[in-house]
């Protein structure tokens, strides 16, 4: 569930001894709404002694709101090892 995943965020953030974050593939693309902004973003958390991977391909679709940035919809896909 959307409270699990993000109590294992949580969890990941106070008690890791270290993390590491890196984005790759950026890519960006005009839509009838706006904009698309697609990118691969791989974290690596160093917890208890072990090593925790995790890799999003993240999408984004951003819309101009009176000058501002809005991102309407966020789409994730992750895999861990």
């Amino acid at each position: 569930t959307r409270q699990e995943y993000l109590q294992q965020l949580r969890a990941l953030w106070r008690f890791s001894e270290t993390e590491t974050y890196e984005l790759s593939d950026i890519r960006t693309a005009s839509t009838n709404n706006g904009k698309s902004v697609s990118f691969t973003q791989h974290e690596r958390y160093q917890l208890l002694g072990e090593t925790l991977n995790r890799q999003s391909a993240i999408t984004l679709w951003v819309i101009d709101d009176n000058g501002t940035p809005l991102i309407l919809r966020i789409e994730a896909s992750t895999r861990e090892w």
